[in-house]
């Protein structure tokens, strides 16, 4: 009377993962928009302001507006593809172009043309504050990245306690924290951080 078919064990499988999914997709749907985009810091004297890579000119407007208030006077912008240093991609060209035209002087930016994804940025501005006796940076990216990104700085920085980080959000038209799932764009990048993360905590932690 104990015997359990195996067919039986199978569909109360099926329904408990079912289960699991439902109550997932609700949850990512009422907390995932205010979960990713934080936690976000106010801006504060730096050594360097980074504007990482990606994005649709958000990033670089915030980076050029927290340049000209006096938050840095260095600038870095990642994400540049291998490039000739005489030859700009028409995006990366734009850019630049823009924080110049801001008033950020050619001699303040930096352009990194190495990272290929966020984890290799986070190694890279490291190792810069290093060589450089650096102690603060300002890392400028949209709002849905900032939780990946501090959980990605925070285990490359690791407890150097002379090395900070502050995550600065960019102010797109696009985001909403609470209505992000209407918005193609912020749909998008949202779920693409839930798989971003979930593979960076599976590969690194």
């Amino acid at each position: 009377m104990n015997n359990i078919k195996p067919i039986s064990i199978f569909l109360l499988l099926l329904v408990f993962i079912f289960f699991i999914q439902v109550i997932f997709t609700i949850a990512l749907v009422i907390f995932g928009g205010a979960f990713f985009s934080t936690p976000e810091h106010k801006p504060m004297k730096a050594d360097l302001i980074v504007i990482l890579g990606g994005g649709t000119g958000d990033r670089v407007k915030k980076g050029a507006d927290l340049y000209t208030k006096g938050f840095a006077s260095t600038v870095l912008t990642t994400g540049f593809p291998e490039m000739n240093e005489n030859v700009l991609p028409t995006y990366s060209k734009w850019r630049l172009q823009y924080l110049i035209e801001q008033g950020v002087p050619k001699r303040s930016i930096l352009l990194d043309s190495s990272a290929k994804n966020t984890y290799e940025e986070a190694v890279i501005i490291n190792q810069l504050m290093i060589n450089n006796k650096w102690q603060s940076v300002l890392i400028v990216s949209d709002p849905p990245h900032l939780r990946r990104l501090s959980i990605i700085f925070s285990f490359i920085f690791g407890d150097k306690s002379d090395l900070s980080f502050f995550l600065i959000s960019s102010s797109p038209d696009w985001w909403s924290a609470q209505y992000w799932w209407k918005n193609t764009i912020s749909a998008q990048f949202v779920l693409l951080e839930v798989f971003k993360l979930t593979y960076f905590y599976f590969n690194k932690l």
